[in-house]
């Protein structure tokens, strides 16, 4: 019962994370330099945490070159679909973004665990994989009826569907593997956040150099400066949430099966961040898209069965 108060938990500060990136976005844009900005003090607040964590919980940090290269791929793909985020929150609902992210996050470890890890495939999952990819229609028809770019967006999706479903990939490789030493939770989720703060700020430091020049990232970073106390706000509520979720799913992953574990986590986060959505910054979803929202949430519960 305990780990699937653990769950539950991480699947409600993970949801957080999206109304906190969208006031975000809404203050600062979505550009590059903005996005990166976010990420690097978020890397680096989560770094600090994870490191409190290890150092009160286990004592101290642990290293083994396998972890370390999990941790970057995981580092790197959470870059790349933070920064994508940024870009479809600003073209469209949060609720949307979070649809494509979690089902991806869903379905690509399912498909992965049950082509190469040989785990067990029933009708009632191969109901709800039809109707996931069904409901992934749904969001972007609506936006071709409102004229509104659906190649571009159509790819964004795609994107972090995938990038979202790579890293639950790695993480539940980290999790099962038993040829090369792993380090613990905690561990893993400081080397990953430690190594994604590196990343944001290097790219960070390459792009406002290169745009040095343009009025448009002077403004930004006059701004950015004048409201550090907003985005140390932002950046540790985004950092609390984003830390202690990824080790509570960290810890479920040991004693829950990825086939129960990521419907909770998906179908949870769906319906949460809508109602975020809806609560924080009034968004209502078109009905093609909610009827989207609930096949996707519909179809979490086969993959129960």
């Amino acid at each position: 019962m305990q780990y699937y108060i653990l769950i539950f938990s991480a699947v409600i500060l993970f949801s957080l994370m999206f109304p906190v990136n969208k006031k975000y976005s809404i203050r600062f844009g979505s550009s590059a330099q903005a996005s990166l900005a976010f990420s690097s003090v978020c890397g680096v607040v989560s770094t600090l945490i994870a490191l409190f964590f290890a150092l009160t919980s286990e004592g101290g940090l642990q290293f083994t070159w396998f972890s370390f290269l999990i941790a970057v791929l995981v580092a790197v793909f959470c870059c790349i679909y933070t920064f994508i985020g940024f870009k479809m929150m600003s073209l469209g609902n949060m609720s949307v973004y979070t649809m494509f992210l979690m089902l991806g996050g869903m379905l690509v470890p399912y498909l992965f665990g049950v082509f190469l890890l040989d785990e067990k495939i029933s009708a009632a999952r191969i109901i709800g994989v039809i109707i996931l990819a069904i409901s992934l229609i749904f969001p972007v028809i609506a936006r071709k009826k409102e004229g509104r770019s659906s190649v571009v967006f159509l790819l964004f999706c795609l994107a972090v569907f995938i990038l979202n479903g790579a890293i639950n990939v790695a993480t539940k490789l980290h999790q099962v593997n038993e040829v090369y030493e792993a380090v613990s939770s905690t561990s893993l989720t400081f080397m990953s956040n430690a190594i994604n703060a590196v990343t944001s700020i290097c790219s960070f430091t390459v792009v406002t150099l290169r745009n040095r020049k343009k009025q448009e990232s002077k403004d930004f970073i006059k701004e950015f400066t004048s409201a550090k106390v907003f985005v140390i706000v932002l950046a540790a509520a985004y950092a609390v949430c984003n830390v202690i979720s990824y080790i509570l799913q960290l810890l479920s992953a040991v004693h829950l099966d990825a086939s129960l574990m990521y419907p909770i986590l998906t179908g949870g986060s769906v319906v949460l961040t809508a109602l975020h959505g809806f609560i924080f910054f009034k968004e209502k979803p078109d009905k093609l898209s909610f009827v989207g929202l609930l096949l996707a949430f519909a179809a979490t519960f086969l993959f129960l069965l």
